[in-house]
């Protein structure tokens, strides 16, 4: 698997192999999560030193930038969160070369990325009062749909606060609309000091894999009705499937 460093003098020799050993770990669970096989196509890894914007994955690879130093050193610090990050995008890739198509193509925006989150293990919202948290933080007065269940991209600087809030709330719709389960917690979150972070188990990844084949021959709408026993996702729902205070 290539890894490539930009600018290469600013990645030592320690900093290249502790990146190249976090993204050989993501790589191998993204693997089991996608039931891929060895011959399954290698990603090219870019990790930039500022100069690129944002993190990104796709067709070809992935892109993770460090802003500064201090963002770079942070990083490292906490290779469980720097390695979750990886394998968030690596998800995209994989979403991508599983039907030669980018995700956001067929897929909506809370689905490919809440499936991102969800897979890598990220934060995400498992309490009732967080997802109210989080509308209100982006901007109470907008639809609850507008933004935690929008189907295209909206022009949002998805990088700053508030809209980073959004992954958590769509980490978690990805995991209600999975799930089988009448609540999001305990069977799909982990809890430690440092926060809740998302679990998904073979038999979610499985259902997911299915759906997103399903929405790639049909539509999206198509899948929903026929593969999750949904009508649709409501704020109702949601709300319901959350933890309560």
């Amino acid at each position: 698997m290539p890894l490539f460093f930009d600018p290469q003098p600013i990645f030592d020799s320690s900093v290249q192999e502790k990146l190249h050993e976090l993204t050989e770990q993501a790589l191998s669970d993204c693997k089991v999560q996608f039931s891929a096989g060895e011959n399954h196509a290698e990603p090219e890894c870019h990790f930039h030193f500022s100069g690129w914007n944002g993190n990104t994955g796709g067709l070809h690879g992935i892109h993770v930038t460090f802003t500064n130093m201090k963002n770079m050193r942070e990083s490292l610090d906490n290779p469980d969160r720097l390695k979750q990050l990886i394998h968030h995008e690596l998800v995209h890739f994989f979403q991508a070369r599983r039907h030669s198509r980018e995700p956001f193509e067929y897929l909506p925006t809370w689905f490919h990325e809440g499936m991102a989150v969800a897979f890598s293990g990220q934060g995400l919202t498992v309490r009732k009062r967080h997802l109210d948290e989080d509308l209100a933080g982006i901007g109470g007065d907008h639809p609850w749909d507008q933004f935690f269940l929008m189907k295209e991209s909206r022009n949002l600087d998805f990088s700053k606060p508030p809209y980073d809030i959004l992954y958590d709330a769509w980490g978690a719709l990805f995991i209600y609309a999975m799930s089988d389960q009448p609540s999001i917690y305990p069977q799909h979150v982990v809890s430690t000091d440092n926060g809740s972070f998302s679990k998904v188990d073979a038999a979610d990844c499985a259902k997911a894999l299915a759906f997103i084949d399903a929405a790639h021959e049909t539509t999206f709408e198509i899948a929903m009705k026929q593969n999750l026993g949904k009508d649709w996702i409501t704020e109702s729902g949601i709300q319901s499937f959350l933890r309560q205070d």
